[in-house]
């Protein structure tokens, strides 16, 4: 029997989460420090290098109205309104860095801002740098006039970090469309995903939705391993019900995807898993000493993308598709042909028929392998959660986030 899960998008309706995007404008936002009445404010007219502030929440205020534009990878910049002039949060990242105003450039990394959902059902939002992943905008203790805003090491929970965003543009006059916030250029993410229905998630605090466009997956922050796992996790896999063999299966997945990653680091970002433990595809992300590839130097900072497939005699096949910096995105798409399986990346492909199984399933997000990059040495003991927080300690791991958006999964079974 031929079985087609139907993978059409369903009405934004049911996501539940809605506010108003308007055809061909950007999106305007009041952004106000939560639970204070002060709001990041721009100062008056357009000067280059100012300080953004504190001052009392007024939402007709122009010095309080920040268009967000989308930038690549799934991240936003903020332009004070009738200028040309972005956040911008300045080189690197430290305690006390200013906040500043400065020319709007769409590859300048420092003005590029990912939003970080931190209370469930509200609209407050962390902003945490593109290129210093571990510092996010701070509004600094209480809120009075005129208080610097710069940025701190980050963390959802510190209230200083917590900014509510209101919707000012809703009544210009234009169309307004039903979807969720912020809007991108980007595909949505399907709700067979999301919702569980078709995939399940492997580790839930946080959650991997940003935004109805971008999932972004924080292994360090999860801690989720598995009793026969090597490293934390941060995953969706096909559920139970949907495993079958791969050569009753036609798939194909596709993603753009952003990879900040310590040196050193190690990753596989989309699977072919067995039934059992074994594995018959992996796409991996590494800065290490394992040969055959672009770079293969350990700790320097430069990640091959490769992939390995295991064939129908049960030998790995392994293939490199090029090199990428911490920061830098790639578009991936894996595809399952009825047990041919062909994986693209870079403009490259690469292809097997591979070793089948009777309950395959299909796997994508953020397994860190707790593993030294020098000769590929496992540290830390499978299952074991404490040892692979030392491995990292001791590796110097202190940041790996995989974000994918434009993401899209076709799916067909027979049966």
């Amino acid at each position: 029997m031929r079985v087609t899960i139907n993978l059409l998008k369903i009405a934004t309706s049911s996501i539940g989460l809605f506010a108003f995007a308007t055809m061909g404008l950007a999106a305007t936002f009041n952004i106000e420090k939560r639970n204070t009445g002060f709001s990041m404010d721009g100062a008056n007219g357009a000067r280059l290098g100012q300080q953004t502030y504190l001052w009392n929440t007024n939402v007709d205020n122009v010095n309080q109205k920040w268009e967000q534009l989308t930038r690549q990878g799934g991240y936003y910049a903020y332009r004070k309104e009738g200028t040309n002039l972005c956040w911008d949060g300045g080189n690197g990242g430290s305690n006390g860095q200013a906040i500043t105003l400065q020319a709007c450039n769409e590859n300048n990394q420092n003005q590029h801002w990912l939003k970080v959902k931190v209370i469930s059902g509200t609209e407050v939002y962390r902003f945490e740098k593109r290129n210093a992943s571990g510092f996010s905008i701070d509004g600094n203790r209480g809120a009075s006039r005129r208080q610097g805003i710069y940025l701190w090491k980050s963390n959802s929970n510190n209230i200083n970090q917590q900014w509510e965003l209101v919707r000012t543009d809703t009544n210009s006059g234009a169309t307004p469309i039903a979807t969720t916030t912020p809007t991108t250029n980007g595909n949505d993410i399907p709700d067979y995903i999301t919702d569980e229905s078709l995939f399940e998630l492997e580790g839930e605090n946080p959650h991997p939705l940003v935004n109805r466009s971008t999932l972004r997956f924080l292994p360090l922050e999860t801690k989720f391993t598995t009793s026969g796992g090597h490293g934390w996790r941060h995953e969706y896999k096909i559920d139970q019900p949907h495993r079958i063999a791969m050569t009753d299966t036609y798939e194909v997945f596709k993603a753009t995807v952003t990879v900040d990653m310590s040196d050193g680091g190690k990753t596989i970002i989309a699977q072919h898993h067995a039934g059992g433990s074994g594995t018959i595809s992996k796409v991996y992300v590494s800065d290490s000493s394992e040969s055959g590839f672009y770079d293969s130097i350990p700790d320097n900072g430069i990640f091959d993308v490769y992939v390995r497939l295991r064939n129908t005699d049960g030998n790995e096949e392994k293939y490199a598709f090029g090199t990428i910096k911490s920061g830098e995105t790639f578009d991936l798409r894996v595809l399952n042909n009825y047990g041919f399986v062909e994986v693209s990346a870079f403009g490259d492909s690469f292809g097997i028929e591979v070793e089948d199984d009777s309950a395959s399933y299909f796997k994508f997000g953020n397994y860190l392998q707790s593993q030294s990059p020098y000769g590929s040495v496992n540290c830390g003991e499978r299952g074991d959660s404490d040892s692979f927080e030392e491995c990292y300690d001791d590796l110097g791991i202190t940041k790996a986030s995989v974000i994918m958006t434009d993401l899209s999964y076709d799916r067909v079974e027979n049966n």
